[in-house]
């Protein structure tokens, strides 16, 4: 798999997939859709950082990884705020494109994944980096070892017992 990050923000919604570049036509991979209360560019821009931590966040619990990332604005005004945000959010690695610059036949967010992995080789070098936090206990990860290997002897017990 070849997973991209692709967001659509408009002032009615912030739509961000992961896609699968070499399958695209199945459509997202995994999608989250943040409704706008008003619509206000900073509100919009707020929602695609918000977006592409969570995003990054989801790729990584399902060991997805993702490639590149961009974001496609329905309106030019909406750039200023958007680059800003992400910038704010120490957040460099992510191309911000035009509505007119990606394949209207497909979902924008889906469109724009496309067009970030085509141009993927200006503009990122590898992978992009999720840091996670490392667990805070390491005695619930024995309990829980300790609890499937209980539950593994009790289903070979009962497979043993069917036969």
């Amino acid at each position: 798999m070849h997973i991209v990050l692709g967001i659509s923000a408009t002032s009615d919604e912030v739509t961000a997939a992961l896609v699968d570049v070499e399958l695209p036509r199945l459509g997202p991979v995994d999608d989250r859709v943040i409704p706008m209360q008003t619509g206000s560019p900073s509100e919009v821009a707020a929602a695609v950082a918000t977006s592409i931590g969570v995003m990054r966040l989801r790729a990584a619990r399902a060991d997805l990884l993702l490639t590149g990332a961009a974001v496609v604005l329905e309106s030019p005004h909406l750039r200023e705020p958007v680059e800003s945000a992400l910038r704010d959010g120490h957040i460099g690695d992510v191309i911000v494109v035009d509505a007119v610059d990606v394949d209207p036949s497909l979902e924008p967010a889906v469109a724009v994944a496309l067009w970030a992995d085509h141009d993927a080789g200006d503009a990122i070098t590898g992978p992009i980096p999720v840091v996670l936090p490392e667990p805070v206990d390491a005695s619930s990860r024995e309990t829980r070892r300790g609890f499937a290997v209980v539950g593994a002897g009790v289903a070979a017990a009962v497979l043993a017992g069917s036969f």
